[in-house]
């Protein structure tokens, strides 16, 4: 499988894109995400906005969503974390993951790992979104709090030099 074409996603990643709105662009990068069980559970048995479990069962409806579980699970992380991470291992394919500690231990492992401000600037350099559009999504993504500082300081200034110049640093 390419990253194109699969890639497994966390609670923190689907819950960011809805709420920064996001989540559309999700389908024109990749043909289909996987989701474990737990990360299912987590979106249904949490404290989640309506809006996102909706688009979460509509996706998974329209077959944009597949749920699969790792056939083991390493031991560090919570255990929606530790399904992704175990996943994306397993199948060789990207972790779309946002919190910062799993997102290392996944890079630490040799997984490709997307942030979400990630997606945000492949979004811009791909000319999906312009400058403007990015910097909207960026500071709503800014205001949830939930994003570490160091990715939107990454982020920040790949937007500053994309308004700059117009080509990937």
């Amino acid at each position: 499988m390419n990253t194109r074409a699969y890639s497994v996603i966390d609670t923190s990643f689907w819950s960011l894109c809805c709420i920064v709105g996001l989540e559309p662009y999700l389908w024109s990068t990749w043909d289909a995400l996987l989701v474990p069980a737990l990360v299912q559970q987590e979106l249904f048995h949490q404290i989640r906005p309506v809006s996102q479990q909706q688009l979460f069962t509509e996706a998974l409806h329209a077959g944009r969503l597949h749920i699969q579980d790792p056939h083991t699970l390493i031991t560090t992380l919570s255990k929606g974390e530790r399904a992704v991470v175990s996943l994306a291992q397993e199948q060789h394919i990207a972790a779309l993951l946002d919190d910062y500690r799993p997102h290392q231990h996944a890079a630490g492992l040799g997984i490709t790992v997307i942030g979400v401000t990630q997606f945000l600037i492949r979004l811009l350099y791909q000319g999906t979104l312009s400058v403007s559009e990015t910097e909207h999504h960026f500071e709503q993504l800014r205001q949830t709090g939930a994003t570490s500082p160091l990715f939107l300081q990454w982020a920040a200034q790949h937007i500053q030099q994309k308004g700059r110049r117009g080509t990937w640093p």
